[in-house]
């Protein structure tokens, strides 16, 4: 008796093969349900950590699911470490270090290999932000050498590149400023011409150093001004991708009510195919007379769309929606007619309206970035702002010049990268979705919705094995 409790309360099916000298039935539990086996008769082993992992391997054959089922904050397999798309709906993960040549490969040439549509001269060939940190890579963040490292790594940054024609140019400005008093006197003396000002040197052409302090506040102000308000839409940018995951896991959680599962499959794969329909839509191209050119940075989304949805019907219609104008806005539609189906066909009515919340979230993230993407900071303010540095730049030769001779010409060097490289940085992230892990939070979307339609397969696949053991014998009454 006890051990039949113990049964009972487990439920899980427990296999065994009895004694040839037993000649009490053997006595397996399904769902709670026990079922009666011929002596000696093994009973089919099914559990739901069975089932679980089932689901997981056949998930991992075809590409479906991570290989521990991590979050897209706490991994090592997306993008930037080494993310890749699969097939029919489903994210595929590779190790970073698959091969010999990816061994090899930096961190921006694996970046632009899975997501050709970053914006190639903003990814530096270091950790960038283009990648979903994990643990190892935050170590590598702060690690204690950082600073002899990064100053060791200048000639590889994107905004050093980026930066060397205006510096160079201004360096260069500032040798001629040295040179100008000795190259007009030997020319005055080849020339043997009478100077109006025989005296001429740097000391005459010398700028107050308190004034010139003066303009360098008022560009500071600007300065921090501009780049805080390019790190704010930076912010704002990825979290409006967070909140997109948020409520697309939302909908996945919702979606165990509708009762008809070729709707749900349905609801789900639209959700997904959003994701990637918005990334399109954030990352339209740059214009090119050649469509194959790799600065165009378009990113077009048909192969995606094609795996997450399996009816070829319907994703050839999301792909033609782009006639309309807006694609991203006609999947929502198909999801909202999916929806209304799903209540003819016995979705609750209160769960009809929070899935139909989750979705009108979903479609206010992409609102969010699509304001984003079309409206810059206002133009004038980045237009004053570059003029602010380079008038104090270009004024700064003639009150440092006097006292420190050639040395100037590396100052101003210095000094031009490192002011112009914070507003050069305030460039890059006021519009962030050129360089923002897109790809990767796309693929953590399609792997946590593939993870639930993995689930209803898996759980119809369970009711269909307790059904058909149920009918063999009746259900024992509890004692």
């Amino acid at each position: 008796m006890r051990a039949e409790a113990r049964s009972i309360v487990n439920p899980v099916v427990r296999s065994a093969r009895a004694p040839a000298s037993s000649s009490r039935p053997r006595v397996v539990v399904v769902a709670s349900r026990r079922v009666k086996t011929p002596e000696g008769g093994v009973s089919r082993r099914f559990s739901f950590d069975a089932a679980r992992d089932g689901r997981r391997g056949r998930a991992r054959a075809l590409g479906k699911i991570s290989e521990d089922d991590q979050d897209e904050d706490d991994v090592d397999q997306e993008a930037g470490s080494g993310g890749t798309e699969g097939w029919r709906g489903e994210f595929q993960f590779r190790r970073r270090a698959e091969t010999e040549a990816e061994k090899k490969a930096t961190v921006r040439e694996l970046l632009l290999s899975r997501d050709p549509g970053l914006n190639q001269t903003l990814i530096s060939s270091g950790t960038s932000i283009s990648q979903l940190m994990d643990q190892d890579k935050w170590e590598r963040h702060r690690m204690v050498d950082r600073f002899i490292v990064e100053f060791l790594t200048i000639p590889q940054s994107t905004v050093f590149s980026r930066l060397l024609k205006p510096c160079t140019a201004l360096a260069a400005y500032t040798a001629c400023i040295v040179a100008l008093p000795t190259v007009v006197a030997l020319a005055a003396a080849k020339m043997q011409i009478a100077l109006p000002f025989p005296a001429f040197s740097m000391a005459q052409l010398v700028l107050p150093a308190s004034a010139h302090s003066l303009l360098g506040t008022l560009c500071g102000l600007v300065l921090v001004f501009r780049t805080n308000s390019s790190y704010a839409r930076f912010v704002e940018g990825r979290t409006a991708w967070g909140a997109l995951i948020r409520h697309c896991r939302d909908v996945a959680r919702l979606s165990m009510y509708i009762p008809d599962k070729r709707l749900r499959r349905r609801l789900l794969e639209l959700v997904t195919a959003y994701a990637y329909v918005l990334k399109a839509r954030l990352r339209s191209g740059r214009t090119r007379s050649d469509p194959t050119d790799p600065t165009a940075f378009k990113d077009i989304p048909d192969e995606a769309v094609r795996r997450c949805i399996t009816e070829p019907a319907l994703a050839e219609k999301v792909l033609e929606s782009v006639s309309t104008g807006n694609r991203c806005l006609y999947t929502l539609l198909l999801i909202s007619k999916t929806l209304k189906a799903s209540l003819a066909k016995g979705l609750p009515s209160d769960i009809h309206w929070n899935i139909e919340e989750s979705v009108s979230n979903i479609g206010l993230s992409g609102g969010i970035c699509e304001r984003i993407i079309a409206t810059p900071i206002p133009l004038s303010f980045t237009r004053h702002t570059a003029r602010s540095l380079v008038i104090w730049l270009l004024t700064l030769p003639f009150v440092i010049v006097p006292t420190m001779g050639w040395m100037s010409v590396p100052c101003i060097f210095t000094l031009a990268y490192l002011i112009l490289g914070i507003d050069e940085i305030g460039i890059q992230i006021e519009e962030p979705f050129a360089t923002l892990p897109l790809t990767p939070l796309c693929a953590v979307i399609e792997r946590d919705l593939g993870i639930a339609i993995a689930d209803m397969e898996t759980n119809e696949d369970a009711h269909a094995f307790a059904d058909a053991n149920a009918e063999r014998v009746p259900d024992v009454v509890a004692r």
